[in-house]
């Protein structure tokens, strides 16, 4: 794997913790082969892992932490998915981007289409994986459950939530808990959760602006997703329109990265080197 540069910049008042890897992580004027990950609630730029090998050999890829997830600090004023883009937004700005190529998991997803609404220039292309605001209501008992989780037992049965088949064993649900300690996590997550999402499960609806958009995009998805459910009508309409291509994966759930990883992965670098070649 090419050499990886790990570093932290202040933005929008939060220290943001930054991965960069790939042949041009030297080189910010090849904007077309540059893709940031952008991760969902309770995740962290770790949660790329298994599929960064395959991506970074043709893309530079950035990774980062959202506030009060991975190695970022907790500062945020406020976590709504406003306050959440500006952030991605000015981060993108402060690693001397201008327009680069966005993947989203979940939360992260609808932080990556309310980024091309609100500043569409910065956007090459959108790849979501299982996004938030596509008309599925949310299963609020691991979202809200994300950042009140005490012992390693209780996250292994809420991440298994998540999952078509288990997959965290004791030590990852022990170092994912330990993260959970750290000063001003809890209540910060909870800021995010309560900003973004009612109790009952939804939140802002984003269909407008994937469906008017001008830029290449692709969907991914569990077809045993319970956390975010696949909206079917939703798949319907979009396969009439000719609108994306998407992929929807059988026996996956919410996390398809990590479920069916060699296959997400391959997936994502056909969609990106279609769209350098048509760039």
């Amino acid at each position: 794997m090419a050499e990886q540069q790990r570093f932290n910049v202040r933005v929008a008042g939060s220290d943001i913790a930054v991965s960069s890897i790939g042949p041009y992580c030297q080189q910010n004027t090849q904007e077309a082969k540059t893709l940031i990950l952008i991760h969902g609630l309770g995740g962290s730029q770790e949660s790329w892992q298994m599929i960064l090998p395959q991506l970074v050999q043709r893309h530079r890829v950035v990774r980062f932490d959202l506030p009060a997830h991975g190695s970022s600090s907790c500062a945020l004023e406020s976590g709504d998915l406003f306050a959440l883009t500006t952030l991605v937004s000015d981060l993108i700005d402060v690693l001397g981007l201008s327009c680069v190529h966005i993947l989203g998991h979940s939360l992260g997803g609808a932080i990556a289409l309310r980024l091309l609404a609100m500043y569409p220039q910065k956007v090459r292309s959108l790849c979501l994986l299982a996004p938030v605001g596509l008309g599925s209501r949310v299963t609020m008992e691991f979202v809200s459950g994300l950042s009140e989780v005490t012992s390693a037992e209780a996250m292994q049965v809420l991440m298994a939530m998540a999952t078509y088949v288990p997959l965290v064993g004791i030590r990852a649900a022990q170092v994912l808990v330990r993260r959970l300690e750290k000063p001003g996590v809890r209540e910060t997550l909870r800021k995010i959760v309560h900003a973004c999402f009612t109790p009952t499960g939804e939140v802002e609806n984003l269909r407008s602006i994937f469906e008017q958009a001008q830029v290449p995009i692709h969907l991914i998805w569990g077809k045993e997703d319970h956390i975010v459910p696949y909206n079917h009508s939703f798949f319907i309409q979009q396969k009439r329109k000719e609108l994306l291509p998407y992929v929807l994966l059988p026996g996956t759930g919410h996390l398809p990265h990590l479920e069916q990883s060699q296959h997400v992965a391959q997936n994502i670098e056909e969609f990106l080197i279609k769209c350098c070649e048509t760039n």
